[in-house]
């Protein structure tokens, strides 16, 4: 059986432009599981060098190699790839010579739990066996770059890992415990700024000038360049002079549809929504100048309200 797992990540592949679509790659991969130079004392292998996976898109096959610190050759197992994407890859294959064929996962990606599973023919979990640990799990490109599993299978995501790093004003900073300036809530502001950015918005609003967030139970977080009655009677469109970003969580578990979305200063600590409704707004451009994002949390694929939304709603935010 075996007993631990890197991963190092080579790509040969063109990056489509559809946003929040997955892609499908080509060329090889190669994820570095298990490096003995780089193991804590802790989880060092006496025997055990290197232990990586090769996984070759276009041909469908995984190869495994297990390097030894001795003289011994490499072990090699190759068998046929089920499905990749950005999580996990499965793949199936006789590990022993004689041995019927069998089914397994690897949890490669960023952010995953790493962990390498036998599976049933329905590809439910037979048993677990290791984990890939992730301080010593790495995906690098084919220049050898490290990168992020979900950007090599989501183009142009929103990269929910990036900060917002300026100090926000207003009363949004009673919703989160003890901080001042609201580190989730800035998450969010960065997440609709990069939405700006990816669909090319009109608008001056940037990480430079909005200055300020606030929040009733039925307005959602909105963000501005000015300060800005929260409690105002306007319609949106005059928040913050016609300027504003207006953030609001997504019910999970109740099929979308308007009226179901959380209006309120919800700061969802603990991932219980997984999308969010980005309103932006910006009248100085020309009266008509908005538009309504849908991105999802974990990953961040998104889509316009008028690009199939629902099916987009359906599909992530439930």
């Amino acid at each position: 059986m075996k007993t631990l797992v890197v991963l190092t990540l080579f790509i040969l592949a063109s990056f489509s432009n559809a946003f929040s679509e997955e892609k499908k790659l080509s060329g090889n991969l190669k994820i570095t599981c298990y490096n003995h130079d780089k193991a804590k004392e802790i989880d060092k292998h006496s025997h055990l060098a290197n232990y990586d996976f090769y996984v070759d898109l276009d041909n469908k096959k995984v190869t495994e190699i297990m390097e030894y610190q001795d003289n011994r050759s490499p072990a090699k197992f190759v068998g046929d790839l089920i499905k990749i994407d950005e999580k996990e890859f499965i793949y199936s294959g006789s590990i022993e010579d004689g041995e019927e064929d069998k089914r397994y996962k690897l949890e490669y990606g960023t952010g995953q739990e790493g962990r390498w599973l036998v599976l049933n023919e329905d590809l439910t979990t037979k048993r677990w066996s290791f984990t890939c640990l992730d301080y010593m799990r790495t995906i690098s490109s084919s220049d050898k770059i490290e990168v992020n599993s979900k950007d090599l299978f989501l183009p142009n995501r929103v990269i929910i890992e990036k900060k917002f790093e300026g100090y926000l004003a207003g009363n949004c900073s009673i919703h989160e415990e003890g901080s001042l300036g609201t580190p989730i809530l800035r998450h969010y502001l960065s997440h609709a700024l990069q939405l700006i950015r990816i669909y090319n918005f009109k608008t001056d609003m940037s990480e430079k000038n909005i200055k300020y967030c606030n929040s009733n139970i039925a307005t959602g977080f909105v963000y501005t360049k000015i300060p800005f009655d929260v409690n105002t009677t306007d319609a949106k469109v005059k928040w913050g002079d016609g300027q504003s970003i207006i953030i609001d969580s997504m019910r999970k578990n109740i099929p979308y549809s308007y009226g179901q979305l959380v209006e309120s200063g919800l700061v969802d600590h603990n991932m219980q929504f997984h999308c969010a409704r980005v309103i932006i707004i910006d009248t100085t451009i020309n009266k008509d100048n908005y538009n309504i994002f849908f991105y999802e949390k974990k990953n961040g694929k998104h889509t316009l309200l008028d690009k199939g939304y629902r099916e987009f709603v359906d599909k992530y935010c439930n």
